[in-house]
């Protein structure tokens, strides 16, 4: 039936209309509550005008800080051996990494939604730079703590990633999101097998010129400075914010914070079922970072492979990642498959992988197949769950205070982490894996937790389309209610 129409004079907060006209009158005002402060961009009239230069500009960002962590990964722990650091030290200086992007998550998100994104990217490069020098200098003046600060500074820097999810979600329409992302993480992955590959043609690099000295192990910082200064330049030159507000969007934000006034923002997550991806993010973040950390020493140990060999298996390990991307958006533009039934076969083959390992791969030694064919399934299933999960709560969260929603999803993942180098270092104490893949298992089932009470939730097929009819929710379709009816 046809909305009922009400005199455009009128506004949505006169008392003498009753609650459909005024579900109604938002409707012709294009104006839709969705539990937040701002205009869903889904129901602007205006087009949105994407600045493709710019665009390109935030997903190099992302490429290079993915080459630099894939060429790092193979080669800290025989880095940290050479400065006489320990197993332990290890999963600290990855930790490291972790808590200073979890330090600066909230103050640039908040930073970016307040006044720009310029100033934000540019201070990020600017860290990264100097960590990143840090980092390749330790080896010279052979001091483990200097390649620990240098990758909390570094993380500082890297807590750009969330102004990079919030650049996207500002600029793109909340229909082609999800899909955005997954080119976002192909890209991202492409930097992770270019990385490992860069390793095999320096791996007999060995120069030498006062305080510089590059080699295998030192390229990951000293490499990353210049690309880092080339990207200052290009945010100080040719970065564009994204799209100022209409008028019509500051109206409608106004009119949203005056009914939104009491409402904090853990009842926003809990209302639309957000907490659920925060929950999974922490966990793909946590086992994602506790397999980087234990799978060098094990095959440095078990194999006695080096440089070379390592860099080989994080380059195929990214492939595999790139593979479960490319399923993601393959069978969804074939099929138009749900969002959330990607994140139930993500959850269910991440599952299936770690009870394999923990019974074929829980004793002293790990057979190369078993530890292969672990690997591609885990990566497959963890990309897959990670990548549908947050493209849900991009879209849940369109419209809100975007920087500091999405900041939230890089806390979160920090968060894990942060815990997963610390707990991997913790059980490579023990000969047996057992204790490791339990704790993995475990992590993984909590993903599940809660499932079935956010589902009708995560079906976000009726947030992204323009039209209104498909925004305002009826009164039987209470789960996708974006206006807050007044009694």
């Amino acid at each position: 039936m046809a909305p009922k129409l009400v005199p455009s004079q009128t506004k949505p907060t006169d008392p003498s209309i009753n609650a459909s006209e005024k579900r109604a009158l938002l409707q012709q005002t294009n104006l839709a509550y969705d539990g937040g402060e701002e205009m869903p961009e889904a129901m602007d009239e205006t087009p949105c005008r994407i600045n493709y230069c710019t665009l390109c500009l935030v997903m190099v960002t992302g490429f290079v800080a993915a080459v630099e962590y894939a060429m790092l990964m193979p080669t800290v722990w025989s880095y940290l051996k050479e400065v006489n650091a320990d197993r332990q030290f290890l999963g600290v200086t990855l930790a490291a990494f972790a808590l200073g992007r979890l330090v600066f998550f909230v103050p640039m998100g908040t930073w970016s939604d307040k006044h720009c994104m310029r100033a934000p990217f540019v201070t990020c490069c600017v860290l990264q730079v100097i960590g990143n020098l840090m980092y390749g200098s330790a080896g010279y003046f052979g001091s483990k703590y200097m390649i620990l600060f240098g990758r909390f500074i570094v993380g500082l820097g890297a807590s750009n990633t969330t102004l990079t999810t919030s650049y996207i979600s500002r600029s793109i329409p909340p229909r082609l999101q999800t899909r955005m992302f997954s080119i976002q993480t192909g890209i991202n992955l492409f930097g992770a097998v270019i990385g490992p590959a860069i390793n095999a043609l320096i791996v007999h690099l060995n120069w030498k010129e006062g305080i510089l000295f590059l080699n295998e192990r030192t390229i990951a910082g000293y490499g990353m400075v210049p690309l880092n200064i080339i990207l200052l330049i290009l945010y100080l030159v040719v970065f564009l914010e994204p799209r100022e507000k209409t008028p019509h969007d500051m109206l409608a934000a106004k009119e949203i914070r005056r009914r939104n006034r009491h409402r904090h923002w853990v009842g926003v997550l809990a209302h639309n079922g957000m907490w659920w991806g925060l929950q999974v993010i922490f966990c793909v973040g946590f086992l994602l970072s506790s397999i980087e950390t234990i799978i060098t020493p094990l095959t440095k140990e078990q194999y006695n492979w080096g440089t070379m060999e390592n860099s080989i298996l994080f380059a195929c390990v990214a492939v595999v990642a790139l593979l479960s991307v490319l399923t993601t958006i393959i069978v969804d533009k074939l099929c138009g498959l749900q969002v959330r039934y990607f994140c139930v076969a993500g959850l269910s083959i991440l599952v299936g992988s770690l009870v394999f390992s923990l019974i074929l791969n829980g004793g002293e030694t790990i057979p190369k197949w078993s530890l292969l064919a672990y690997g591609g399934s885990f990566l497959y299933g963890l990309v897959m769950l990670g990548v549908s999960s947050s493209g849900i709560y991009s879209i849940r969260a369109a419209g809100r205070n975007k920087g500091f929603y999405l900041s939230l999803v890089q806390v979160f993942q920090c968060i894990g982490r942060f815990l997963g180098p610390i707990v991997a270092g913790g059980t490579m104490g023990h000969s047996e894996h057992y204790l490791y893949f339990s704790v993995c298992l475990g992590v993984a089932l909590s993903s599940s937790f809660g499932l079935g009470h956010v589902w009708r939730k995560l079906d976000v097929r009726k947030l992204t389309h323009n039209s209104p009819e498909n925004i305002i929710a009826t009164e039987e379709d209470t789960d996708v209610l974006l206006i807050d009816e007044e009694p």
